[in-house]
């Protein structure tokens, strides 16, 4: 199978019908660029393996190595490839970054990293509405979908956060856990408990989080707390919802930290519940 490193800078507007194109015919080759597509809504098929430079400076001090920017009506579909090579990758900070974008869906989706990969997201969303993921695998050292200005599903404050916040409507249902440690995490405290960036910088009060439901999450948890809910005194969360849900850590039933929340508990088996 040929392989080649892509540098891709797309940005595809709806200006006439939705077309296959062929990127190679766009100068799709190695450091690449194929803005020449900024006229057309675009679909893109990939059955090849695309690799990141091994030197970072053939990026040309680019922050990212793919990046698809100002795009409508757009397609990417196949069984391709994007192959990180491993660590040089992780300097990235987050595997895919979706940031600012509408109606997104991400399905049959694979993301495979090292255990030893940490502290780097796999999907990172921000300042977004109507993303979905489904049918997708998820296997990396950290985070498998993180939400907002910041393993398992978690929603965790970033530092910083300017003005009022809401988050709300999000959602996470059929997903199997496989050793993960804190499956199901949300956390107004997080960066100030964990030192970075300095401490005392959030102000838990300008976030507010309601309507957010985990269901039919299942699998094995590598440390004993399975879903750690900790929100603010001042705002506490609303309308949290834990559905059918079943951890085991270490073939027991795992337990759930909560503070300043009330969720509502549905199903069988559900994690033994412990206020803070």
């Amino acid at each position: 199978m040929t392989t080649f490193a892509l540098l891709l800078l797309l940005a595809c507007f709806f200006k006439a019908q939705p077309q296959v194109f062929d990127i190679s015919k766009y100068r799709a080759t190695p450091n690449g660029n194929i803005t020449q597509l900024s006229s057309y809504s675009c679909t893109i098929s990939l059955y090849r393996i695309i690799r990141v430079p091994q030197d970072p400076s053939h990026l040309n001090g680019d922050a990212q190595w793919v990046k698809f920017t100002y795009v409508n009506f757009f397609t990417l579909y196949g069984r391709g490839t994007f192959d990180g090579q491993g660590a040089i990758a992780w300097i990235k900070i987050f595997h895919v970054n979706v940031l600012g974008c509408n109606n997104i869906t991400f399905t049959n989706f694979n993301i495979i990293a090292p255990a030893t990969s940490l502290n780097r997201n796999e999907i990172h969303i921000g300042r977004s509405t109507q993303v979905n993921i489904t049918n997708t695998n998820i296997a990396i050292g950290d985070d498998c979908i993180s939400l907002g200005n910041g393993n398992g599903v978690r929603i965790k404050i970033w530092h910083g956060t300017p003005g009022t916040t809401t988050m709300i409507d999000m959602h996470f249902k059929d997903i199997k856990m496989v050793n993960v440690m804190n499956p199901i995490i949300i956390d107004k405290e997080y960066f100030n408990k964990h030192g970075y960036f300095g401490s005392s910088i959030i102000s838990p009060k300008k976030i507010k989080i309601r309507k957010v439901t985990f269901k039919n999450i299942i699998g094995t948890s590598a440390t004993q707390e399975g879903v750690v809910l900790v929100c603010s005194n001042d705002v506490p969360c609303e309308d949290v919802v834990l559905s059918d849900i079943d951890l085991k850590f270490n073939g027991i039933i795992a337990t759930a930290k909560l503070a300043n929340v009330k969720p509502t508990t549905q199903g069988k088996s559900l994690p033994r519940l412990n206020l803070a």
